[in-house]
């Protein structure tokens, strides 16, 4: 009998009233997960590109992040077999029309743009998790 793990989420911020905002709204989703944050570029890569590491199912990415910013991110992970389809969504202030055309290009599932208002900002990433992770758009991943 195999022992049911719950899926995990990665969240990569530098931001702790975000990160704080984020987990709220990733509660209020119902969308039960692990939540593991990554606090800047460098050390997401080398999380999610860990060989005997489970695909997450699903990234949340800030796109300005210290060391490696999100295009960065993307390129390294969908040059890799185990992750080049792992579902990334970009919830991010920067919406530069050329930045989020970029993302799109290198793989980006879907871009957000983090709402200034807290309540606002909480509901935002709700709906997010609550898509991609109890809507049916997720299929069991090794």
């Amino acid at each position: 009998m195999t022992e049911y793990q719950l899926p995990e989420l990665v969240l990569v911020e530098d931001e702790i009233a975000d990160e704080l905002l984020s987990v709220r709204g990733i509660e209020k989703s119902g969308g039960e997960c692990q939540i593991t944050v990554k606090r800047d570029g460098a050390s997401a890569i080398e999380y999610l590109l860990q060989p005997d590491r489970k695909v997450p199912a699903l990234v949340v990415l800030d796109f300005n992040m210290p060391l490696k910013n999100g295009l960065e991110i993307l390129q390294a992970v969908r040059a890799d077999e185990r992750t080049k389809l792992m579902p990334i969504i970009i919830f991010s202030g920067d919406h530069s029309r050329e930045v989020v055309i970029e993302c799109y290009r290198h793989g980006t599932n879907g871009w957000v743009k983090k709402p200034l208002e807290p309540n606002e900002y909480i509901e935002a990433m709700s709906r997010l998790v609550k898509f991609w992770l109890t809507a049916g758009a997720q299929k069991d991943r090794k």
